[in-house]
């Protein structure tokens, strides 16, 4: 009987820790969502504005070669890499990138990094296709929460941004090219350079192109052994082994794989997950891995790649 007793409070606390915790994050989930909102889309068009390529997570995209060309290199910080500490010089970002992101983060720091001000004098100013997937999911997650910790006008707010957003990711659609693109807000133009950005609109929910965006991978995978690669195989500005110009990563596979299977097309994401299974079961878990070959790039013993990998096995096991 003592050891009855004892068992129910055990099994108790876990959840009663997650939903403390959650309890904490909230509030400052809802912030951050309104900052967005306020911030980077202060015309309420649906679409967010990220103003360095260090905010799309994608810092070195092809996508990324023609906006910052406006952006100047000279630099009042001293620049440092760090990143080449761990990395090889030809699996990063050159220099003359580097020194264009540090100038835009001296600019913003001389800006008090003031968000209006910012938002206007940018000469780095996008719709990232991978923002404006990842932000209006992370919307319908937040929706959830307010299940949760009920507060009406915060669930007022997040189900008048969701339609938004739907209908203005559909802007950055190409029918002609199979995928979407992200859109240079200062030109008003999309940047037409296919990345597997250009597909995490299904991790949004948005599954209406499903069907073309399998395709698209199809070709893809025809010139690559492991997909997804970061950049189109056939591009011009494909390198395979530097950051995100064509190498695999495993939380982009993670996104890739959930949408496909959300948009019932459960053989791509299989696909998509056990490519990733493969990689690090053979190399280790690496920041990234190259597309042709599997050969493991960048970090090693890389904890998101180990993240990913934990999240894949339990939606495997869950099946």
């Amino acid at each position: 009987m003592k050891g009855e007793r004892n068992a129910a409070p055990q099994r108790g606390r876990p959840a009663e820790r997650s939903k403390g915790r959650a309890a904490a994050i909230y509030p400052r989930l809802v912030a951050s969502h309104r900052w967005w909102a306020r911030a980077r889309d202060s015309q309420a068009s649906g679409l967010a504005a990220t103003l360095h390529p260090w905010e799309t997570g994608m810092d070195n995209s092809p996508a990324w070669d023609v906006p910052p060309a406006r952006v100047p290199r000279e630099t009042t910080t001293p620049l440092v890499r760090r990143d080449l500490s761990h990395a090889d010089a030809a699996m990063r970002p050159r220099a003359e990138e580097y020194e264009r992101y540090i100038h835009l983060v001296d600019l913003f720091r001389a800006l008090g990094w003031d968000a209006a001000r910012m938002l206007q004098e940018s000469p780095f100013r996008v719709a990232d296709v991978g923002t404006n997937a990842i932000l209006p999911r992370a919307e319908r997650d937040l929706l959830v929460l307010t299940g949760r910790f009920w507060v009406a006008a915060e669930r007022a707010e997040i189900e008048a941004r969701i339609p938004r957003q739907a209908a203005a990711i559909e802007r950055l659609w190409s029918g002609a090219d199979g995928i979407y693109f992200s859109a240079d807000l200062i030109s008003d133009a999309l940047i037409r350079v296919p990345t597997s950005a250009g597909m995490l609109p299904l991790f949004a929910g948005e599954h209406g192109h499903a069907a073309a965006l399998a395709t698209t991978l199809a070709h893809w995978r025809a010139r690559v052994r492991w997909p997804a690669p970061s950049t189109a195989p056939d591009s011009l500005a494909f390198e395979p082994g530097r950051y995100w110009r064509g190498p695999v990563w495993p939380c982009m596979n993670w996104m890739l794989a959930e949408g496909f299977v959300a948009a019932g097309d459960r053989a791509t994401g299989k696909l998509l997950a056990e490519v990733m299974a493969r990689l690090v079961d053979a190399g280790g878990f690496h920041e990234y891995f190259d597309p042709r070959d599997g050969s493991g790039l960048g970090g090693e013993n890389f904890s998101w790649t180990a993240a990913v990998c934990l999240l894949l096995a339990a939606e495997a096991i869950g099946e």
